[in-house]
């Protein structure tokens, strides 16, 4: 009802709202992490018109306001009028809210919490190796440098930082994903796996702008950026051994970074 009454109230196409999230790492700890929206007042609910919600966009980004759909509310006659449907596609909520924001003309953000979620890493965070991780990645990076083309933000300096960021920690996520138990690819291809991702367009382009919040981040960053190929090898293999033997500290430094 909430939602509802924020949406008639500013006549919203889209309401967003924060959201609560519980990950546990045993069958009774947990750590606990509050997702609030960017807004620039001090209200609880802030209207957004277009032009304002293209330009700050890259801050709702970055705490991860727009990959869920479930801490939305949409009206019905804006999806159907411009015939949004969720993709069949591997993880298909990005490209919906893809969809829906681009060519939004009034968002409202409640910094209110609607939604809990709750998540076991000990199931979500070992899931079977996708062999075809890369290439959705690429996907998704390139939809959204031509989502900001269209927008005409894509040489924003803020914008264009969270976009290679984004990018570049998908990339050790891509790497990661190469030493999943279920991967069968030997040393050698894995490494020229490695090789291919650090050689892309995208990957070059983006490294230079990319600027990495967190000090384990940043060394994260060092042998990707040099292109060493066999510390970003053992830096794959670690992080994996962390995921799957201390979900604890991987769910930390994951909710965290």
């Amino acid at each position: 009802n909430d939602l509802y009454e924020i949406a008639e109230k500013y006549g919203s196409e889209m309401v967003v709202s924060g959201f609560h999230i519980e990950t546990y790492f045993t069958d009774n700890k947990y750590i606990t992490y509050d997702y609030i929206p960017y807004t620039n007042k001090k209200d609880v609910n802030n209207y957004f018109d277009s032009i304002s919600f293209r330009k700050e966009a890259y801050l709702n980004f970055d705490k991860n306001m727009f990959y869920p759909p479930w801490n939305k509310l949409f009206r019905s006659s804006y999806i159907k009028e411009n015939n949004i449907r969720f993709p069949l596609t591997y993880r298909d909520d990005f490209p919906f809210i893809m969809e829906v924001i681009r060519d939004i003309k009034n968002v409202t953000f409640t910094k209110s919490i609607y939604y809990n979620f709750i998540r076991k890493r000990s199931d979500s965070e070992t899931q079977k190796y996708v062999p075809s991780l890369y290439e959705k990645r690429e996907d998704e990076h390139n939809s959204l440098v031509e989502l900001y083309k269209y927008w005409d933000l894509y040489d924003d300096k803020n914008s264009k930082e969270m976009i290679a960021r984004r990018y570049v920690d998908r990339i050790i996520e891509c790497i990661v994903n190469l030493f999943n138990r279920q991967c069968i690819l030997t040393k050698k291809q894995k490494i020229d796996e490695i090789k291919k991702y650090l050689s892309s367009e995208n990957f070059i382009s983006c490294i230079k702008y990319a600027k990495p919040k967190k000090i384990y981040l940043k060394i994260m960053y060092v042998p990707l950026r040099y292109k060493l190929y066999k510390i970003c090898y053992i830096m794959g293999m670690f992080i994996n051994f962390v995921k799957t033997k201390n979900i604890k500290m991987f769910a930390t430094l994951k909710t965290y970074r």
